[in-house]
């Protein structure tokens, strides 16, 4: 059970993030030293980092032969260091040496929990094998306005300085862009989504090797992509219709994809799934079934919440720009799915999902969440938005999991229109399925055991 909330508090992401609302996310700026034309070392690029992103602390130290202990220096590079941002064996920081581009690009990456696995789809003009080019396609698709071409130059201090304020804080412009765009969400009463999502896991090879080999076949369906069309309309405060269409992984037996229809009517959901191979239920032909109060957010207040701002634990992780052609952008970093939660924090209902989350968190080591979000130029709303979500897990003694990548790209349409979400006939005699799990009963004929 246990696992099974966890796996629907991480599921609930795509929700928080696949909306068109968006909250203005100022982060502080990152902080500026004396513009200079000598080169940046290494050292003092990542004292830079470590006031311009908050990372979690550590009792760890960290033995490297070139950085005194005590030091400022030496703190910052613990820190670092347990956050996967200084990575590799060597014994070595080198925090006097010149920094390159391409070295500043991957200390931030890694400090906001980019990948270093190529982004399916995106394109940058570095070699395909060079040791940043996974991380470079993340950091193209977010927009980042980088000179790939120039990647190993050395940064002077100024240089440095720039290039933190491009990824690591939110610029005048697009905050005002944000405020816009959110003053006319506010009105929105319907609108339509469409769209495609993806979602991959990253195994831990070794512990894959030494589980027995039927867990290993398990495992080896989950390392297949699985990919999702997304049809869905929505008129708040609590009506919204999803049709999707899942691309399944290759599984014996089982061809073709896997359609559902699903609607939320207040708090309730209803579904009906048709999947290759599935057996018919002799006790409920029509196939649609009910869970009672599954869905707890209210769309409308989750929307309003969103307006309202973010809490500081998110606040200083989250840095907005714009893109060379207009688009927003932006990047934030997620120590901990507590931090997220408290964006719903009060709202009816929620006590579900909090418990969801809170059993996620145990899991998830952090999140980083990018995208880039096209805006309608006369009316400011959101058209088109192009998101991804990394989810690093801590590790689990019983779980290979290392990491879910997850991508959508929507679009979105027919904001205030009469947008019109009835309930199927057939749907209305549901089977009701308890939360609880205890036995189940047709609406229209016995009552639930749900209490």
């Amino acid at each position: 059970m246990k696992k099974r909330n966890a796996a629907a508090g991480l599921l609930s992401l795509s929700m928080l993030f696949g909306g068109p609302a968006v909250s203005v996310f100022a982060a502080e700026p990152a902080p500026v030293v004396a513009s200079q034309a000598q080169n940046m070392t290494r050292g003092d690029f990542l004292l830079l980092l470590d006031k311009a992103i908050h990372l979690p602390d550590t009792a760890v130290h960290s033995q490297y032969k070139d950085v005194p202990a005590g030091s400022a220096l030496s703190k910052v590079i613990d820190k670092m260091r347990a956050n996967g941002v200084v990575a590799g064996n060597s014994t070595q920081v080198r925090p006097n040496e010149p920094i390159t581009q391409v070295e500043a690009l991957a200390f931030m990456s890694r400090a906001l929990g980019i990948p270093n696995t190529a982004l399916p789809g995106s394109t940058v003009e570095l070699p395909k094998l060079h040791w940043a080019y996974g991380t470079a396609t993340w950091l193209s698709a977010a927009g980042a306005n980088i000179d790939w071409k120039q990647s190993d130059r050395i940064l002077t201090a100024a240089e440095g300085e720039a290039l933190l304020a491009q990824l690591l804080k939110t610029s005048p412009e697009a905050k005002q862009k944000l405020e816009q765009s959110q003053k006319a969400q506010a009105a929105v009463k319907s609108f339509k989504m469409n769209g495609t999502m993806t979602m991959q896991v990253k195994l831990d090879e070794r512990k894959l090797a030494s589980m027995p080999s039927d867990a290993r076949k398990e495992m080896d369906v989950l390392d297949e992509p699985f990919k999702m069309k997304i049809a869905a309309a929505f008129s708040l405060p609590d009506h919204i219709k999803m049709e999707t269409e899942m691309k399944l992984p290759a599984v014996p037996g089982i061809t073709g994809d896997m359609k559902m229809e699903q609607y939320i009517i207040g708090h309730d959901m209803y579904m009906k799934m048709n999947m290759p191979g599935m057996p018919e239920n002799k006790e409920n032909p029509s196939g649609w079934v009910k869970a009672p109060n599954a869905f707890p957010m209210d769309m409308k207040a989750m929307m309003e919440q969103q307006m309202q701002g973010i809490p500081p634990e998110l606040e200083k992780n989250t840095f907005y720009s714009l893109t060379k052609d207009g688009q927003l952008s932006f990047k934030t970093r997620i120590n901990s799915l507590k931090d997220l939660m408290s964006m719903v924090q009060g709202m009816q209902g929620m006590g579900d999902m909090k418990a969801m989350f809170d059993e996620a968190d145990k899991m998830v080591q952090s999140i980083y969440v990018q995208g880039t979000m096209k805006l309608d130029e006369k009316t400011q709303m959101p058209v088109v938005s192009n998101n991804q979500i990394v989810i690093n897990f801590k590790p689990q003694p019983d779980m290979p999991l290392t990491q879910m990548i997850m991508t959508q790209d929507l679009t979105y349409s027919d904001y205030n229109a009469d947008v019109k979400i009835e309930l199927p006939t057939e749907a209305k005699n549901a089977q009701v399925v308890p939360m609880t799990g205890e036995k189940t009963a047709t609406e229209s004929g016995t009552k639930s055991a749900t209490k």
